[in-house]
């Protein structure tokens, strides 16, 4: 039996169309979700795990890891899965690794050997050292992960399966309906640097006059409680946890994506959505033509915008994913491991 272990929106939205791939297979699989994803109904399971604790700081982030990780281990304890299946850079993610390893259980690793700045690039590097499978998304991914671990012997690169759920939203989506323009803001904060939001907001509000502007809610990472009230002292079109439906709906409509999320980096790129990614948190991190990496200063970020809205959209790129690496990983697991 297999288990996948998502902690937020951004993870179940990439392993949804995993979870709903192996099901379609006949595969033995259950998905737990958790912390700020306990109460999702994006998926139908029966395993949630209300494990956040208070705070608005880095100590609360280490308390929510901690208080995850005992509750986690009654559930897999209870499944008795042969494999993990854990995704991506999210502090509660690290907690999902260590009981892993702890318990025996075996870690497929998706999205690792990725560079990035913030915490998110040392707990990615973390994770994909407590794993035994790993699934990147890029060659250049893989080549880092048989760098790092060279005596690793499953490192596959197979596309991020974010793409896979994007393909299969299109494949029913109706047309975005015609709006007036706008662009879509999603900046999540920087966890090490504690990185100003007041750029940001000073820039899109003096370039995007002429557009409606949607701000999608920060993750639960440290100072974003602080972060979103400054944002809701300006004049804004407020959009809070969208179902990934939604939100895929919203980037495919906007003129522009700008903030630092990686769904602006992967998911925009198949999309052929231009982003402007500000700020350390992406640093060092493998992009494609559809974005222009700027630093947390206004002026800056305001250039970016005004020459990205000038080009408008970009082509649709595969670099990141063509819509089928959920059955690559499938694929794999089938012929590699054993129940």
């Amino acid at each position: 039996m297999i288990a996948i272990i998502a902690n937020n929106r951004a993870t179940v939205g990439r392993m949804k169309a995993l979870y709903e791939t192996m099901l379609e297979r006949g595969m033995e699989v259950s998905i737990v979700v958790g912390c700020s994803a306990w109460d999702t109904n994006e998926v139908d399971t029966p395993y949630r795990i209300q494990a956040l604790m208070d705070g608005d700081n880095n100590a609360s982030m280490a308390n929510t890891t901690s208080a995850y990780a005992m509750k986690l281990e009654a559930i897999l304890a209870l499944l008795k899965p042969t494999l993990a299946i854990i995704h991506g850079d999210r502090y509660e993610q690290l907690g999902a690794a260590y009981v892993c390893a702890y318990m025996g259980i075996p870690i497929a690793h998706t999205e690792g050997g990725d560079a990035s700045g913030s915490i998110d690039g040392k707990v990615r590097w973390a994770i994909s050292a407590l794993s035994d499978y790993h699934f990147p998304v890029t060659p250049r991914s893989k080549k880092n992960l048989i760098h790092a671990f060279p005596t690793k012997a499953i490192i596959e690169d197979v596309g991020s399966t974010g793409i896979d759920l994007l393909r299969r939203w299109e494949d029913v989506a109706n047309e975005p309906k015609k709006v007036n323009p706008y662009v879509l803001v999603l900046h999540h904060p920087d966890t090490e640097t504690h990185e100003s939001i007041t750029p940001i907001i000073r820039a899109v509000l003096n370039e995007c006059g002429a557009f409606g502007i949607k701000w999608v809610n920060a993750n639960i990472d440290a100072g974003s409680r602080a972060m979103m009230k400054e944002v809701h002292k300006y004049n804004v079109d407020f959009v809070k946890n969208l179902p990934n439906a939604e939100f895929f709906c919203l980037m495919k409509g906007s003129s522009l994506c700008i903030g630092n999320s990686s769904s602006f980096i992967k998911e925009a790129s198949y999309l052929g959505k231009r982003a402007v990614i500000v700020g350390s948190r992406q640093y060092g991190r493998e992009v494609g033509g559809n974005v222009v990496l700027v630093d947390n200063l206004q002026k800056e970020i305001e250039v970016a915008i005004s020459k990205a809205l000038a080009k408008g959209d970009c082509g649709r790129s595969l670099k990141f994913g063509d819509g089928h690496s959920c059955e690559r990983i499938c694929d794999i697991l089938a012929s590699k491991h054993r129940e």
